[in-house]
């Protein structure tokens, strides 16, 4: 019986990292095209906007947890520049 990619620590570990790069792409690009001061944001807009885009990016992991876990598994360079297994 093969477990399920569910189950895969690598699979959630690749969700979370998933959805904290959507959040801060969602938020940065809200902030860089306001065009206003930090006491002038809309934060709840701020809030809402990203907070969809990390469903969003949940669900999509969610769809395909092959990638997602994939993602978690690229190879790495060392300070000495060699390729190593993430583990």
């Amino acid at each position: 019986m093969t477990e399920s990619v569910y189950a895969d620590r690598r699979f959630w570990a690749g969700l979370v990292e998933r959805a904290i790069k959507t959040a801060a792409q969602a938020a940065l690009a809200l902030l860089a095209t306001a065009g206003a001061g930090v006491l002038e944001w809309d934060w709840l807009a701020l809030a809402s906007v990203t907070g969809g885009a990390v469903v969003l990016s949940v669900l999509t992991s969610l769809a395909d947890p092959t990638r997602t876990t994939q993602a978690t598994d690229a190879d790495t360079l060392t300070p000495s520049g060699r390729h190593v297994r993430a583990e």
